[in-house]
C-alpha cells in the first residue's frame, strides 16, 4: 500500500474524482490531486474529488525550462511528504438510490447576538469540504458576511469560490480591495494575499 497517492483530475477510462471514491470507500490512502487544469469543469471536479476524500490540490509544475519550475516543484514535494503522514478514514460508499433515504427536517440556524459584525473562517489542510459544510448549513438570509481565509494552490481560488457557491446555494467570491461586505455574502482571500477588514 502506498504512503500518498498523487491524481490528475483528467485521466484516460477514469477521472480522478471516480479514483477518488473508490480508493476512499475501499482502501483509504492521502490523496493529493495535481492538475494544470484551469477549465471550471475540471477545477469544480477537483474540489468535489476533495469532498470525496482527497486532502489537497496543488498546481502541476511547468516544464524544466520555465522560471517557476523549481519553486513548483518543491511546492509539490513538500506537499506530497506532509499529506502523506496525515491519517485518513474510510468513506461511506455512496448510495444510489437516493430515494431510499429518509427525509429529514432542516435544522433552524441559532440566533446570533446583534453586535456579530462578521464571521471569519481560516483553514488549511481538509478545509474546503468543512467549509462547504458550514455554508452548506447556513440559511439564506444569515445576519452577517463570512471572510474566508483558505491556504491552496494559487490558480484555484477563483474555481474554489465557483464550486461552494454552487453547492453551498450562498453567494461566494474572492474578495476584492475596498468591498464592502454584505450579509448573507461569503468573500475568499484572493491568491497569496491575507484578508483585513476597517471601518472606513
Amino acid at each position: 500500500k502506498p504512503d500518498v497517492i498523487t491524481m490528475d483530475v483528467i485521466m484516460p477510462k477514469m477521472d480522478g474524482l471516480e479514483a477518488t471514491r473508490i480508493i476512499m470507500e475501499t482502501t483509504p490512502t492521502p490523496i493529493v490531486i495535481v492538475s494544470a487544469s484551469w477549465d471550471p469543469k475540471e477545477v469544480e471536479k477537483t474540489f468535489r474529488a476533495m469532498e470525496a476524500g482527497a486532502l489537497a490540490v496543488i498546481r502541476k509544475p511547468v516544464g524544466v525550462t520555465h522560471p517557476n519550475y523549481t519553486r513548483l516543484a518543491q511546492e509539490l514535494i513538500q506537499t506530497v511528504k506532509l499529506m502523506s503522514e496525515v491519517k485518513v478514514v474510510r468513506r461511506r460508499p455512496r448510495i444510489t438510490y437516493r430515494s431510499h433515504i429518509p427525509a429529514v427536517s432542516p435544522v433552524a440556524a441559532p440566533s446570533m447576538p446583534m453586535d456579530v459584525k462578521a464571521v471569519a473562517i481560516g483553514a488549511s489542510t481538509g478545509g474546503p469540504p468543512a467549509i462547504q459544510a458550514i455554508l452548506s448549513g447556513l440559511p439564506k438570509d444569515f445576519p452577517a458576511p463570512l471572510l474566508i481565509v483558505q491556504h491552496i494552490a494559487a490558480g484555484f481560488v477563483q474555481g474554489f469560490a465557483e464550486w461552494l457557491a454552487n453547492s453551498s446555494g450562498l453567494p461566494v467570491m474572492v474578495a476584492a480591495n475596498g468591498e464592502n461586505p454584505l450579509p448573507g455574502r461569503a468573500y475568499i482571500a484572493p491568491d497569496d494575499l491575507q484578508m483585513g477588514v476597517d471601518n472606513g
